[in-house]
């Protein structure tokens, strides 16, 4: 089970190379990109692909089809046949997903209640299943959201606006109920926040919100009746299904009564403001843990999963059943310089008296001759810095933070085109510094400006305060190993191969010092921190460029 397509590409390669017959394996696409239809509209009266489905599968030979080819089964090949035979293709997958003996998919197919294809709904599916699950430490935060749905104000009157003005019964009733829940909803806001922006704890008791939920439950037969007798608002997504949805995931959470499950009132501003109910899930180890104790086993597995303690107590691995294991790195540590530049303060408060020296840094390390990926923990950093940096033998590009796919793919274009050499600015948990791989020469250096600590705002601190508590362990669990792995994680952009060769630079005084020091990978500093340290980094990173030009 994999976070991005990325990486089931490459699960995929390895199922297929491991395959010698007798055994199958398939990837489950998304279902809105195996849709065959012009949009999702899941209702035999809107789509050929769902009507008569049973039927069509049966007689057209679909399944035998796909399970006579070969032994991986792709998702283009099981659209191309789904499609040609005018049957579902992401209800075709599900159904050869059956006959396979590995399956590779995102996350969410195994971990979100609200979308589960396996292991929730029936409690002995992963008896006999083994869990794979690859980039693990994205599964932290991804959990965590699972669990912490939101009723916002704005779903509610977009639900009002599908059912107000007709005169049948259940119309009207739903509009007076989706009416008290939006009243609800803006009592409770400005009960908490007044007349302010931002996001407060609240006391909510669920039993309201219980109430109007049975009602609405009761409404939802005659209303798909309703729907079905007028069919211009039989929509892709409903918005009435959509607050139904909504509203029991918020009320099933509040009457689960876990301390990790903060009920929290909000109000955005900006040229759309809204006003929302969520649960907030400070920590889903309970939830993920459970899918994988009824599981046959489970191996977790990534480049930045350590400290362990902190992966396996949130994502609620058992410790008396757990074993780990650190390998260490195959590629050859002379294909890479790392230094580390401790001259300078990239605190939050001591920052601004920095950014010249800092600029002066980039441009000392920038790579003669080749690509450099510079990161930076926000916008504002980064602009900052930006506004001071000469750099004339390179380009310099800067992502921002309202830049189109194809302003991105233009960058990426210029990092591969062999010109100018360019420096690209960028953010610590962005497109360029996690979503994108590097082969061959479009990298050659990543330099981190600061520890990429989250920003402190009212829903950390609630973190930190329950991890404090749990684990004694606050800071660390809120702050610091959430920061530093990402820090890993963006330089490990640069070796992806053992042809790769390129400088990893960290500039601020807290990589090394503790506790920063100590996360950073053994196969990095030897087991010294010290090491990494340069009285002149700049030669440093020279040095190795010419050692490096100079090598067969």
């Amino acid at each position: 089970h994999t976070a991005k397509t990325m990486q089931q590409q490459l699960a995929v390669a390895t199922l297929q190379a491991m395959q010698t017959g007798g055994w199958r394996s398939i990837q489950i696409r998304a279902k809105a990109r195996m849709c065959a239809n012009q949009e999702v509209v899941c209702h035999e009266d809107f789509c050929l692909h769902a009507r008569d489905y049973g039927a069509k599968l049966a007689q057209r030979g679909v399944l035998p089809a796909l399970l006579s080819g070969p032994p991986h089964l792709d998702p283009d090949r099981t659209f191309a046949v789904a499609h040609a035979a005018e049957v579902c293709p992401f209800e075709v997958s599900l159904e050869l997903a059956r006959e396979a003996s590995a399956v590779v998919c995102d996350y969410n197919y195994v971990f979100d209640p609200a979308i589960a294809l396996f292991g929730l709904a029936d409690e002995g599916a992963l008896e006999d299943t083994l869990l794979v699950v690859d980039e693990a430490h994205n599964l932290v935060d991804r959990a965590r959201e699972y669990f912490s749905p939101r009723l916002a104000r704005s779903a509610v009157r977009q639900a009002r606006r599908i059912v107000e003005g007709h005169r049948q019964k259940v119309c009207r009733d739903l509009d007076e109920l989706l009416g008290s829940l939006d009243e609800l909803i803006e009592r409770e806001a400005s009960g908490a926040l007044g007349e302010r922006e931002g996001s407060r704890r609240i006391e909510l008791d669920p039993r309201p919100l219980a109430e109007v939920r049975l009602a609405l439950d009761a409404l939802v037969a005659p209303y798909f009746t309703f729907k079905r007798r007028n069919a211009e608002i039989w929509l892709a997504r409903d918005p009435v299904v959509d607050v139904l949805l909504s509203l029991a995931r918020v009320t099933d959470l509040l009457q689960d009564g876990g301390r990790e499950l903060v009920p929290l009132a909000e109000r955005s501003g900006g040229g759309e403001p809204d006003e929302q109910l969520r649960v907030y899930c400070l920590d889903a180890a309970r939830f993920t843990g459970a899918t994988i104790a009824r599981s046959a086993g489970c191996v977790a597995m990534s480049a930045t999963l350590e400290p362990f303690e902190f992966y396996r107590d949130l994502l609620g691995f058992d410790p008396d059943r757990t074993d780990t294991v650190s390998l260490p790195s195959p590629f050859p540590s002379e294909n890479r310089l790392i230094v580390a530049v401790d001259e300078v303060d990239t605190t939050f408060r001591a920052r601004a008296r920095w950014y010249g020296r800092i600029a002066e840094l980039v441009a000392e390390l920038a790579p003669p001759g080749r690509n450099g990926l510079v990161l930076f923990p926000s916008y504002a950093f980064l602009q900052e810095v930006a506004s001071r940096l000469f750099v004339p033998d390179h380009t310099v590009e800067v992502q921002r933070g309202d830049d189109s796919d194809r302003l991105r793919r233009e960058i990426l274009a210029r990092l591969r085109g062999g010109g100018k050499p360019v420096l690209l600015l960028a953010v610590l948990g962005g497109v360029f510094a996690e979503g994108v791989d590097y082969p061959g020469e479009m990298l050659s250096e990543v330099v981190v400006v600061s520890p990429a600590l989250p920003q402190v705002g009212p829903e950390r601190e609630l973190l930190k305060a329950y991890f404090d508590d749990r684990y004694e362990r606050g800071f660390e669990y809120a702050y610091l190993v959430p920061g530093m792995t990402r820090v890993v994680q963006a330089a490990g952009r640069l070796i992806r191969s053992a042809e790769d060769r390129g400088v990893i630079a960290l500039i601020c005084k807290r990589f090394l010092a503790e506790p920063y020091r100590s996360l950073l990978p053994d196969a990095w500093t030897g087991g010294e921190p010290a090491s990494l340290r340069r009285d002149d980094p700049a030669a440093a990173v020279r040095e190795f460029f010419v050692n490096l030009d100079g090598r067969p």
